[in-house]
């Protein structure tokens, strides 16, 4: 594979949200999902653009913290490990021609690795980056190793395959940052040249209508599912609890779920329901601080030698309130065979 070049090495680099029009707006790509997944069940928003320039402070287009200081794209991130390791697709956002990409670099979390400085200068990991009309460019980041598809000097349609979704470079899990460029200025896609315009409300955002539509603001609920005691964080995000089915002497029977952006206030509610359609857990509490990624759970110990054989229901809500009073919340479901 191609060594990435000093072009798209010097992109890396740069620190600068939010670009004053040059041009008409007109002349902005409309930019297509870059993932094949499916928004809110395979993929999910874990990061936006920092949009704001003052030095260490962070504020993402909807003026919350779903960011950090000086994040130059939009970070979409897959379930875990396992599915990283099944291969998610990356895409091209846009069309336009490759000038140039980096393969080689290994799949491994930032806290794992234990020569930090072996990165330094390469923290886009393997990547690849895309120029497209009037000054517009596109780099894709943390792509798994021996996954690029692409070379050098090729032109490439919107939709078409670049690699797949890795842990490569400055990262702590699988997901692929997009940065979007005019003229080598950051632009944030869900704001246009516009900038941040009264916290979201902007009229000429870059993503298309399927991005728009159907990733939702606010926590994204990634990964959830059942266990038959306390979770840990490690095995949860290398996709060890994903199976169908939990033995009837698990000493307890637990709802967890890794999330993307909870804050200070949230309500968190678990319910779990047996399998004749009895409630035997209903938990609500409060998330006691804003996070950038938590591990939640709740769950109830088996109180008789075996659990009940059948099929158990469990939901996991965050409720949060509005600005206008009212309350929105955001759930997933998952069912758990006990034999």
């Amino acid at each position: 594979m191609r060594i990435l070049s000093a072009l798209f090495l010097s992109f890396c680099l740069l620190g600068l949200v939010g670009a004053t029009p040059t041009q008409a707006e007109s002349t902005a790509p409309r930019l297509l999902l870059p993932l094949d997944c499916t928004p809110g069940e395979t993929c999910w928003i874990a990061n936006y653009v920092d949009t704001d320039k003052a030095p260490d402070e962070a504020k993402d287009y909807r003026c919350g913290k779903r960011t950090y200081d000086t994040h130059k794209g939009t970070d979409f991130a897959v379930r875990d490990l396992r599915a990283m390791h099944m291969g998610v697709t990356v895409k091209a956002a846009a069309p336009g021609v490759v000038k140039g990409t980096r393969d080689g670099m290994e799949d491994i979390s930032i806290r794992d690795l234990t020569d930090q400085s072996s990165i330094k200068g390469k923290e886009c990991g393997n990547g690849v980056f895309i120029l497209h009309a009037d000054g517009w460019s596109t780099q894709y980041c943390h792509l798994k190793r021996s996954s690029i598809l692409v070379r050098s000097g090729q032109k490439v349609e919107a939709g078409d395959a670049l690699g797949e979704v890795g842990l490569s470079g400055k990262t702590e899990f699988p997901h692929l940052h997009m940065s979007l460029r005019k003229n080598k200025v950051v632009v944030d896609p869900f704001t246009g040249l516009g900038g941040n315009v009264d916290c979201g409300k902007t009229t000429s955002p870059l993503w298309d209508d399927h991005v728009l539509n159907n990733f939702t603001y606010g926590p994204a609920i990634y990964n959830a599912g059942f266990s038959g005691g306390v979770p840990k964080a490690d095995a949860v995000r290398k996709g060890l609890y994903q199976g169908e089915t939990l033995d009837k002497r698990v000493p307890a029977l637990v709802l967890w779920a890794d999330i993307f952006g909870v804050v200070a206030g949230d309500k968190i509610t678990v319910k779990i329901s047996a399998p004749d359609g009895e409630t035997i857990l209903n938990h609500t509490n409060a998330n006691p601080k804003t996070l950038a990624r938590r591990l939640a759970y709740a769950g109830k110990k088996k109180q008789r030698p075996f659990w009940p054989e059948g099929t158990y229901t469990g939901t996991f809500t965050i409720s949060r309130p509005t600005d206008d009073g009212a309350e929105q919340t955001w759930s997933v479901s998952r069912t758990i065979e006990i034999r």
